[in-house]
Order: C-alpha cells, then sequence, then structure tokens
C-alpha cells in the first residue's frame, strides 16, 4: 500500500512529461477506491467539473453498486485539467484515459493491463522496496487503509468502496456531495483546502451537541476526543 506521504512525493516530485498520467490515476485510483477496470473504463461522461470539485460517478463496478467520490484538492483538479488540455480532438471514444508520453496524448485509450502496472512504476520512482508487491488492486487497498487509518467505521468503508456487506445496513447511510467531500479530506487530507478542514470541525462540533442532546448524556473529556475523531461519520 501506499502511504499519504507517498503520493505527496509523487504529485511534487515526479516530472510532468513522463509521470502526469501516473499522478492522475493514483488520485482517481485512491480517492474512489478503483478497480483497475474501473480505471480502464473512466469516462468523461461519468466525471462533472463543478470549479472547486470533480464530482466522479462510478457506474457499474464489479458488485453492480454504483458509487460517487470527489476530487476537492486545487492541485489534483489542475492535474486533471492538464491532462484533459492535451486530449487530441480528433478522438472517437469518451475514455478519460488515453496514451500519453512528452506531453503529448494520443487517440488511443490506456489498456487495462497497463493500469495493473502502474502501482509498480510508481513504487519504483518513490524507490520503495519490493516495488514488484504494488499490484494493480494497490490503489484500491490504499483508499480503504487510508480512510480505516482517519478514524472511518466499517460501514464508511464498505459503502465508499462498493464492498459487499452482510452485517450493516448501507442504506441507513445518506448520499451527499459534502459527505463525499469529507471523505476525501479524511483519505488524503494534507493537501485538503484550509476551508474545508474548518468546516469538519464545525461540522463534527455540531454533530457532537446533537448526540449528546438526542441521548441527553455527559461524557467524559477521552470520550468525547472520540466522538470528536468520529463524527464525520455521523448522518
Amino acid at each position: 500500500m501506499f502511504t499519504r506521504q507517498n503520493i505527496d512525493k509523487l504529485i511534487a516530485e515526479a516530472p510532468d512529461d513522463k509521470y502526469l498520467i501516473f499522478k492522475i490515476v493514483a488520485v482517481m485510483g485512491i480517492l474512489g477506491a478503483c478497480r483497475r477496470k474501473e480505471l480502464c473504463q473512466m469516462s468523461l461522461n461519468n466525471i462533472e467539473d463543478l470549479g472547486n470539485t470533480l464530482v466522479v460517478n462510478i457506474p457499474d463496478s464489479k458488485t453492480r453498486v454504483s458509487r460517487t467520490f470527489t476530487v476537492i484538492t486545487e492541485t489534483y483538479i489542475d492535474l486533471y485539467r492538464n491532462y484533459l488540455a492535451l486530449r487530441p480532438a480528433h478522438v472517437n471514444h469518451q475514455r478519460l484515459f488515453i496514451q500519453y508520453t512528452s506531453n503529448k496524448c494520443t487517440i488511443q485509450p490506456v489498456g487495462i493491463n497497463i493500469f495493473g502496472k502502474m502501482p509498480t512504476d510508481i513504487a519504483r520512482f518513490l524507490k520503495l522496496p519490493n516495488s514488484e508487491l504494488y499490484t494493480g488492486h494497490c490503489f484500491r487497498r490504499t483508499s480503504a487503509s487510508l480512510l480505516a487509518d482517519s478514524g472511518a467505521n466499517l460501514c464508511t468503508i464498505e459503502r465508499h468502496g462498493g464492498w459487499k456487506s452482510s452485517s450493516v445496513a448501507e442504506g441507513d447511510l445518506e448520499d451527499s456531495l459534502e459527505n463525499e467531500k469529507r471523505i476525501a479530506c479524511h483519505i488524503l487530507p494534507n493537501n485538503c483546502p484550509s476551508s474545508n478542514n474548518s468546516e469538519i470541525e464545525h461540522i463534527n462540533k455540531n454533530l457532537i451537541g446533537v448526540v449528546l442532546a438526542k441521548h441527553n448524556c455527559l461524557i467524559g473529556s477521552a470520550n468525547y476526543e472520540f466522538l470528536q475523531e468520529c463524527a464525520f461519520l455521523v448522518r
């Protein structure tokens, strides 16, 4: 799995003339917990640019569960737009990822096996040991791990990645753009806009107040810290 520091280093230090597509694939793959097939089939029609947010819809996955994720970091959005600007006008398909080299794109879509090798190439650039162990499932595994490290519970992780669950009622969680933005911040928080972090803190405090008022209970400072860490999951 990659760490947040690994991704920050890739974005900051890898030259765009070779690694621009690797950066965008990594961002999409990790924020969306994407399988290589989902990255391969990702279409321009599935991405809505709202200015300060990219809303990405994955209409059909292995589990037949449609899901949505967001890209809210300005640096990541700029990378996406820069890549899109290099797209030839005569491309006759809507696949997002097309072959890229030396600041130029062709019309040829990237094949599924290339996505499977990309994590290894990224690991080699980062000089990580055992780079061959970073497989096509690496982005999806990294996404789940980073979200869990942030304090997310099993229900949120399963919902985010579209994993099936036999014990959690995923329908109890409400879909919303703001919730997807908060999840994006918790996966890769280092480059999140400061306003979003402030918003999360404000929402956390409000949610804690609602929970305590609803149950008419008093808690100690240790439990308050735990609630503060996990309050972004409460709907």
